[in-house]
């Protein structure tokens, strides 16, 4: 059951990557226009942080994500200190309006561009997961069937000389 779906989802995300897209950029914006800097979004403005240091972006589309966020309507004209090329206190103050050693580039773009170089090595991966997990079931099938098999005491093969020892000593 985990097998098929993992495979129908696999190929499902395939079929439907612009879908998936389109997602992403929805979900980014999201998290910049009302998420970011939250009281109860603690833990999403720290990813979000490390996001945006980690894939050298900016934003959501763009650096001017921040104008119209939440976090922006408090610091006009600012981007988070993640923003930065150079991490430094303040260093995106006032960021929107020189955007000097700052990262230009949204990070739905970045993390598309990311997923989309790397669609053959994921699929790749999840194609031997997948043939992996098939061998394990067919193995598992097979131990199965031998145990099935089993009387009791006895042995799996019937030949006479791995008889137990009380049928040996019945014959004698």
């Amino acid at each position: 059951l985990i097998f098929s779906a993992e495979v129908g989802g696999g190929a499902w995300a395939y079929l439907h990557r612009s879908k998936l897209e389109n997602y992403v950029r929805e979900e980014f914006q999201l998290i910049v226009q009302t998420r970011y800097n939250q009281d109860s979004y603690q833990t999403t403005t720290k990813l979000w942080d490390q996001l945006q240091t980690s894939l050298r972006c900016c934003g959501g589309e763009d650096m001017t994500d921040w104008s119209l966020s939440f976090w922006g309507s408090y610091n006009p004209r600012d981007v988070p200190d993640s923003c930065c090329v150079r991490q430094e206190r303040r260093c995106g103050r006032f960021g929107l309006t020189n955007k000097i050693g700052l990262y230009r580039e949204g990070c739905s773009n970045k993390m598309v561009t990311f997923f989309s170089s790397r669609l053959l090595i994921i699929m790749c991966v999840g194609l031997g997961v997948a043939i992996l997990q098939l061998m394990g079931m067919i193995f598992s099938l097979m131990l199965c069937c031998a145990l099935r098999g089993r009387r009791g005491n006895e042995p799996i093969d019937n030949d006479s000389n791995s008889k137990s020892p009380a049928v040996m000593a019945a014959v004698v």
